[in-house]
């Protein structure tokens, strides 16, 4: 599988009281040629760019897990969350 200059990623994390503090997570940020050649292949091996979309139920549990990817290519963001 070929895969496009992936420009950035970003990827949240954390466990959540209420939706609201969504916005309050840190988030990590890896910029063009400093994405480590190892996640490039994790990405290509597990099909990651095929998953976007959204994977759970929100609302289940207190405090309940968060996890957000945005990976952003030449021509598309894809996105995933749980």
């Amino acid at each position: 599988m070929m895969i496009q200059n992936i420009e950035r990623i970003e990827f949240c994390f954390g466990m959540l009281e209420s939706w609201e503090s969504v916005s309050a997570l840190s988030v990590i940020t890896l910029d063009g040629k400093n994405i480590p050649e190892d996640i490039i292949e994790a990405i290509a091996e597990n099909y990651i760019l095929e998953l976007g979309g959204i994977y759970g139920q929100k609302g289940v549990g207190t405090p309940e897990q968060y996890e957000s990817l945005k990976i952003f290519l030449q021509d598309k963001t894809v996105e995933i969350e749980h």
